[in-house]
This record gives C-alpha cells, sequence and structure tokens, in this order.
C-alpha cells in the first residue's frame, strides 16, 4: 500500500458516516426518502478527495450496506 493510498483512506470514513447518520435518523423515526442518492453522493465524495481505491473502496461499502438492509 503506498503512502498516498494510506493518507487518502481518512476520505473513506466519509461512507460509513453517512450510513451511521441515516440509520441514526431512521432508529429516531426520521424518514430521508432517498438513501441511495444520499450514499451515493458519499462514494463520489470519497472518490473525488480519496482517488480511484479509496473510491472503489467506498463503492464496495455501499454495496455491502444496500445488499444488507435492501
Amino acid at each position: 500500500m503506498t503512502a498516498k493510498f494510506r493518507g487518502n483512506l481518512k476520505h473513506l470514513a466519509v461512507v460509513p458516516a453517512a450510513i451511521a447518520v441515516l440509520w441514526g435518523l431512521g432508529e429516531a423515526g426520521i424518514h430521508i426518502p432517498d438513501h441511495p442518492a444520499i450514499l451515493l453522493l458519499a462514494v463520489v465524495y470519497s472518490a473525488y478527495r480519496g482517488g480511484l481505491g479509496v473510491g472503489l473502496a467506498g463503492a464496495a461499502l455501499d454495496v455491502a450496506y444496500a445488499a444488507l438492509f435492501f
């Protein structure tokens, strides 16, 4: 793993953070009508800030979340 990739991994945290926020809002009874679009924004942000490898990891997290909950 290159130093640049390791440094960019911090941008991957936006995907699980988005998942946690959506879950918390759902538990609080606040319905967010378009979950996939919000998660896609998180993946796009992590890819933009972190690069291709981090973006692919973010997409994998998004797919895993979708498979688990939808």
